[in-house]
């Protein structure tokens, strides 16, 4: 065999070598900062959904068109970005007539629990 076949298989069995073994996962350690990790957001469709079955259960309440509905509700946690919960219920109101406040509040947070989750504070009141 000739000095460079010899030279070359020990330099390719040197490289395969030096490749480092898959760290083998150790059950007793620490698992990581999984307190960061955020679940998959729901699909839009399934978010209406859950939106029009709260709204749903709030009594007197009548869905004729759920697009609009759900139009609303996303509007809502629009309104939140740059007005309070009390600004926001009262253009609920002024813009649905038929609302009552309790249902304007429902409503609002029936929006915010579903499509807007980080105005939550905003609606404890």
């Amino acid at each position: 065999m000739s000095r460079r076949l010899v030279a070359l298989m020990a330099l390719v069995a040197g490289v395969g070598f030096a490749t480092p073994a898959p760290a083998a996962a150790d059950p007793a350690g620490d698992p990581g900062d999984v307190q960061l990790e955020q679940p998959p957001r729901p699909s839009q469709a399934t978010l209406d959904r859950a939106f029009i079955a709260l709204v749903s259960q709030i009594p007197g309440m009548h869905i004729i068109n759920p697009t609009i509905t759900d139009n609303g509700g996303r509007m809502v946690c629009a309104h939140l970005d740059s007005h309070d919960l009390a600004d926001t219920e009262a253009d609920l109101l002024h813009d649905n007539p038929t609302f009552t406040p309790a249902q304007a509040d429902a409503f609002a947070s029936d929006a915010v629990q579903v499509y807007c989750p980080a105005h939550i504070r905003q609606t404890i009141g």
